[in-house]
């Protein structure tokens, strides 16, 4: 799906049936993370039936991402999306930053990709499963946006997005 047309969602609200049209555009060269009443997940899709219990969706590559939440299930989606195509990734504007992901590294995780999704399952300090589409991933990478307020000389954090994860010993930007 063309920039353009996802940059047309911005602000905008949309029900779950529109979600679902553009569900299959978005997952199209872009990592999905999706946050469910019951669940947190990297995905490499996201069935028609499962967006009842859909609140947030993250749609990302390394230059751009579409956003969509709500805070009830039924209420529409509000979206967002932006593209750094081309812009520097540290200046006074944007900031990237680095988290390390929960993972127990002294139980295995596997390594093979899982049946149809191209993700990789690892498991939480506690013991809990999740699915990211790296080998061997230990971080993932963050673009903040800041602003300023030059009357009280301060910055925030006004919006952050997705950039990638991260393979163990891969280097930053």
């Amino acid at each position: 799906m063309p920039n353009e047309i996802l940059n047309s969602f911005t602000g905008k609200k949309i029900t779950e049936s529109e979600l679902c049209e553009i569900l299959p555009e978005l997952a199209n060269g872009r990592t999905l993370v999706a946050y469910f009443t019951d669940r947190a997940d990297c995905v490499s899709a996201i069935r028609p039936e499962e967006t009842e219990k859909l609140l947030e969706l993250r749609a990302f590559n390394e230059t751009s991402e579409f956003y969509a939440c709500r805070s009830l299930t039924d209420a529409p989606f509000v979206c967002r999306f932006i593209d750094d195509g081309g812009m520097p990734m540290d200046d006074e504007t944007h900031m990237l930053e680095t988290h390390y992901l929960d993972i127990d590294t002294d139980r295995t995780y596997n390594p093979h990709r899982k049946e149809n999704s191209g993700m990789y399952e690892y498991q939480t300090m506690m013991g809990g499963v999740y699915h990211l589409p790296a080998a061997n991933a230990d971080r993932v990478q963050l673009c903040n946006y800041i602003t300023y307020d030059n009357a009280e000389s301060i910055a925030q954090v006004c919006d952050y997005r997705f950039v990638k994860f991260l393979a163990e010993g891969e280097q930053t930007q």
